[in-house]
C-alpha cells in the first residue's frame, strides 16, 4: 500500500529538521515560519520570494504583539530559514517585505539552505544571542 499525502504541504527534511537552527529557534520564530509556509502553500507552491506577509497577517495567525512577529522575523532570518527582501513605507509608494523559504526552491532557483551553516547547537546560540541584544 502507497502513502500519499491528500492536500498541499510544505516539504521538511529530516536534516533541517534536526537541524541546530531549527532546534535553537523559539515559538514565535516557528510561527512566522509556519505563517510564511501557509502563504507560500495559498500561492500553489509557487512564488516563493515574492510572498507578501503583511504583520497584521502574522498577528492574525496567533503571534499576539508586533514586537514579537519582529523578533521571530528576525530569528528566522538570522539562523538562515528565511530571506526577508525589505519593502518601505510611505503614502501611495510603500512596497510591502518579500518573503523567501531559503529551503525551498525559489523560480528556476533551487533551495540555498543558508540554515546549514549552522553545525552546532552553540554557534546558532551564538548567532540568535548577536541580534537579540
Amino acid at each position: 500500500m502507497s502513502q500519499r499525502i491528500s492536500g498541499s504541504f510544505v516539504p521538511h527534511t529530516r536534516d533541517l529538521i534536526e537541524s541546530p537552527a531549527m532546534q535553537v529557534l523559539s515559538g514565535a520564530g516557528l510561527k512566522v515560519l509556519q505563517r510564511i509556509e501557509l502563504e507560500h502553500l495559498r500561492h500553489g507552491g509557487r512564488d516563493n520570494g515574492r510572498l507578501v506577509v503583511p504583520y497584521e497577517d502574522f498577528i492574525a495567525y496567533g503571534i499576539r504583539h508586533f514586537r514579537t512577529v519582529s523578533r521571530g522575523l528576525r530569528e528566522a532570518e538570522a539562523l538562515g530559514l528565511i530571506e526577508i527582501r525589505r519593502g518601505r513605507g510611505g503614502h501611495g509608494h510603500a512596497r510591502p517585505n518579500l518573503y523567501r523559504l531559503t529551503y525551498l526552491p525559489a523560480g528556476n532557483i533551487g533551495p540555498t539552505d543558508e540554515w546549514r551553516k549552522f553545525a552546532t547547537l552553540a554557534e546558532a546560540r551564538a548567532q540568535l544571542n548577536g541580534i537579540n541584544r
